[in-house]
């Protein structure tokens, strides 16, 4: 699923060019923007129009130019990917209905259309394409409730969570007093710094789990098969250990089902830093099985093993780990391979773009035994996520305005930022890009922890490396210098 097929027809177009002009490395020509976006021309204006009225109305830092027949744009330098998004979400009737049943556990047809001002029969329309959005998730909307395992309720919602949900909002969920609880218990056992960049994913999967915990039927039966192998590991009994801690304020009989969730999201979702990876789990399982036969794969076959072992490791380990455990991805745009290998590719020779396929069919098939075709989009995007993290093992940094990256996440979505920043920004000599560290100084700061300003000049990624981002930071740069003459 991409996340513009919750949105309306019109919505859905304005998404569409927006995301075509942010992932676009120049002024777009009107022929190739219809190109690309399968748009007539007077669909094409009619829609660059209305995004410059509906950005206009909100206050919103976005326009779109039209000059000699090329269309131009401009966003603030502290918007964000989610920021957008919310722009659209008042108008997504499907985006609508799902929060809402996650806040209620049953609806009625009548109820739900009244609450969002619609017919009976627009409803059952938009739940019938709803269903079929959800089907790569093993859930279904009928009977009045969502339903499906319960695992991939709860993974549905914090994927979709956190691509709409600004990150300033979801911080303030970790700084509950419960969500606070629960992370120091876990920095008792792992360290103090553990969980430095991801409170705000951990506040976001603890509501989750609150707000679930309280829904009467649940289905576990699939989560139960796939923890058996983990149920007498180690770290599995410490995790539950802390679950039950967490659980013992709720009167609820579900405590070792809670504490296998937990497992699975600690373990999956990059929330442990590889260090902590590395010490508490070991080896064994499926997953493990897994990581090693794809090291096998990459050693065979990249020369350069000083990146391998230290960072994408880990990177192999959390994409194959999702895998295993989830079927489905929402991925917020609709990947352009052609477009975006050549981003990965600008300043360096990856001669083994093609490695992450036959390393992941051999996983799927002989590790987890599964079909990739019912794995839905998860399959398209570790395939796409694995290819970022090969570039980046076999990229070699050249030796070279001073950048400091200031990254959240795991190692998987900083390693291809961190790669296409050095690589097209570095090739400027003058031009050195660093991991962000506070107590050094830095002419810019890029960033994509949206709920963190800075003392200096800073500047927002608007999401997955793109060459509108690029673009900005060239003129941003190109302007610092000019400024030093």
């Amino acid at each position: 699923m991409v996340i513009e097929d919750l949105f309306e027809k019109r919505e859905r177009g304005l998404w569409v060019l927006l995301s075509t002009l942010i992932n676009h490395s120049t002024d777009l020509e009107i022929k190739e923007a219809m190109a690309q976006t399968a748009l007539s021309k007077v669909t094409l204006l009619k829609y660059v129009e209305d995004l410059n009225e509906l950005a206009d109305s909100q206050g919103f830092p976005l326009s779109i130019q039209l000059i000699n027949d090329r269309l131009g744009l401009n966003l603030g330098p502290h918007v964000t990917k989610q920021d957008i998004v919310q722009l659209f979400l008042p108008y997504s009737l499907k985006y609508q209905i799902l929060d809402y049943l996650f806040k209620v556990e049953v609806y009625t047809v009548q109820k739900l259309s009244q609450e969002l001002l619609i017919s009976e029969a627009t409803f059952h329309r938009q739940l019938v394409s709803l269903n079929v959005l959800l089907e790569e998730f093993s859930l279904a909307v009928r009977s009045g409730r969502i339903r499906g395992p319960e695992h991939q309720i709860r993974y549905f919602y914090f994927r979709l969570y956190t691509l709409v949900e600004p990150k300033k909002r979801l911080s303030k969920l970790a700084q509950s007093k419960e969500s606070q609880q629960v992370i120091r218990s876990f920095q008792q056992l792992w360290g103090q710094d553990t969980f430095a960049d991801r409170e705000a994913e951990i506040g976001l999967w603890l509501m989750i789990t609150r707000q679930r915990m309280g829904v009467k039927y649940k289905d576990f039966n699939a989560l139960k098969e796939l923890m058996k192998p983990y149920y007498s590991h180690r770290f599995y009994q410490q995790v539950r250990q802390n679950t039950l801690v967490f659980l013992s304020r709720y009167a609820l009989e579900s405590e070792e089902e809670e504490a296998m969730c937990q497992f699975m999201f600690m373990t999956t979702m990059s929330i442990l830093p590889a260090f902590v990876m590395e010490r508490s789990l070991g080896y064994g399982g499926p997953v493990s099985e897994a990581t090693t036969t794809g090291l096998q794969y990459i050693r065979s076959t990249v020369s350069s093993q000083e990146n391998l072992n230290e960072q994408g490791m880990y990177s192999l380990n959390q994409i194959l780990g999702r895998l295993y455990f989830f079927k489905g991805a929402i991925i917020e745009r609709s990947i352009d391979y052609v477009l975006d290998r050549s981003l990965i590719k600008h300043g360096m020779n990856l001669e083994n773009e093609d490695l992450a396929i036959p390393l992941l069919e051999d996983v799927i098939t002989n590790i987890y035994h599964y079909d990739h075709k019912e794995l839905g989009d998860a399959y398209k995007e570790a395939e796409w996520t694995l290819t970022e993290v090969l570039s980046y093992v076999v990229y070699q940094m050249p030796m070279t305005i001073s950048i400091g990256l200031d990254l959240i996440g795991d190692e998987t979505e900083k390693l291809p930022i961190l790669s296409v920043m050095r690589q097209r920004l570095e090739v400027n000599r003058l031009v050195s890009v660093e991991i962000y560290d506070k107590r050094k100084y830095f002419n810019l700061i890029v960033s994509n922890a949206y709920d963190r300003d800075y003392p200096g000049p800073y500047y927002y990624l608007k999401g997955l490396p793109n060459h509108f981002d690029m673009r900005q930071l060239e003129i941003i740069i190109q302007r610092f210098f000019n400024s030093e003459n």
